[in-house]
């Protein structure tokens, strides 16, 4: 079985099937490969649709470089709300992608150049975007452990 998001033909894998002596593979639909894959149908289990909460996004940019070990202590202590964070960050030991959700965060090394740049989610009424704000001030800040966030 080939499960893929396509709902059409692609002549390049029907032709590198048949290079192969391999059978194409029939195309069917989404509902019908779901019971097949996960024991379950999705309609029947999926929830009822009301209303979609509202999100609100924070940003931020710079050319100045941030404080590393500062950037390192704030992703640690996000402020509650802050469910989602990305972005690339200047420092001084370099480029950072950022990428932090719920309470996984991961900063890697990357070649970049230009200035730093960072979105931030939260659910409306759960996230304070003056908080994010005086949060996020903090890297660039001389004394980091002494400063506190109020939400």
């Amino acid at each position: 079985m080939l499960q893929t998001k396509m709902d059409t033909r692609a002549l390049e894998i029907d032709a590198a099937f048949s290079k192969n002596a391999l059978a194409v593979p029939d195309i069917m639909p989404g509902q019908a490969i779901a019971p097949l894959m996960l024991n379950a149908d999705p309609a029947a289990t999926r929830a009822s649709t009301g209303p979609h909460p509202d999100y609100i996004s924070w940003q931020y940019r710079t050319s100045d470089a941030m404080d590393h070990n500062h950037m390192l202590a704030a992703l640690e202590n996000r402020p509650d709300g802050l469910y989602r964070l990305k972005g690339i960050v200047l420092t001084e030991k370099g480029w950072f992608d950022i990428h932090a959700v719920g309470g996984h965060t991961a900063v890697t090394p990357v070649h970049r150049a230009g200035e730093t740049a960072l979105v931030g989610v939260g659910l409306k009424g759960r996230l304070s975007l003056g908080a994010v704000d005086k949060w996020w001030a903090r890297v660039g800040s001389t004394d980091y452990s002494q400063q506190t966030i109020a939400n």
